[in-house]
């Protein structure tokens, strides 16, 4: 049995979060809603969201679609598919914009770009899973880089 831990701020009991990614294709005329330094939630009303995974249920989907519900929008046009390389063929092909995680930046292609988004509320936790009762010397080294690197606590 898996469980998960999320990496929290030292002290504040909250999650670790980072900054999702917008992803549109690098062609400026398929896509109206971020071709600009930084995207806006909102703007993202204007093309097809591409969200990932379809399952299992509740998923990296459903955290996103929560940063819209907060900011008051949502997309109008959402495409659920399985995984992150299929929603990134999708927009390769112009069938709309996901939003990935922020370590996604350093996988380059020619065909889409990565945009930050300017509403600071557009965040996502990072979690650790792993299995309960794992006592190796390995898994206590792995959750300790983890505490130091990220100056976190695991809850």
């Amino acid at each position: 049995m898996a469980t998960s831990r999320a990496l929290s701020a030292r002290g504040s009991g909250r999650r670790r979060r980072r900054p999702p990614r917008a992803a549109p294709p690098r062609a400026p005329k398929s896509s109206r809603s971020c071709h600009r330094p930084r995207c806006l939630l909102g703007l993202f009303l204007l093309d097809q969201l591409v969200e990932y995974p379809a399952s299992p249920r509740p998923s990296y989907a459903d955290q996103l679609l929560g940063v819209f519900r907060d900011a008051g929008c949502a997309p109008q046009s959402t495409c659920e598919v399985r995984e992150i390389h299929t929603a990134l063929g999708l927009v390769a092909s112009e069938a709309g914009i996901t939003i990935v995680p922020h370590s996604m930046r350093a996988i380059q292609r020619a065909d889409i770009v990565y945009r930050p988004i300017s509403d600071a509320r557009a965040t996502s936790p990072v979690l650790l899973s792993h299995r309960r009762g794992d006592e190796r010397a390995v898994m206590a080294l792995f959750l300790d880089i983890c505490r130091m690197t990220g100056k976190t606590e695991l809850n």
